[in-house]
């Protein structure tokens, strides 16, 4: 079942604070990754689009604990793995690009 979910871009800014911006309407391909946006998009609506990197780990933990196998893990473990690192996360531009491409169309 697929469900029509807004995707989000992260960006980390001054002071490792996590911007999180929403993007265009898309299609999740799958259930996981369907999973994965609306964890993102519940972030991004808690924390008013700014995540403290406390924020940002707690979201990573809520990426990790979703059930996905295979591309969509790989996918989803990866942005969460983005989200605590302290060089990846102060421009998340490639991942969410490719998180963006693996789970939405």
């Amino acid at each position: 079942m697929r469900k029509s979910l807004s995707a989000a871009i992260l960006t980390a800014v001054a002071f490792a604070t996590v911007t999180l911006l929403p993007v265009a309407p898309a299609q999740a391909q799958s259930a996981a990754c369907g999973r994965a946006i609306e964890e993102i998009n519940a972030a991004v609506a808690a924390a008013g689009a700014r995540l403290t990197p406390e924020v940002g780990a707690e979201l990573s933990a809520k990426l990790f604990a979703i059930d996905a196998v295979g591309p969509d893990r790989a996918t989803i473990e990866t942005y969460a793995l983005a989200l605590v690192d302290e060089d990846l996360s102060l421009d998340m531009t490639d991942t969410t690009d490719a998180f963006n491409a693996a789970c939405t169309h």
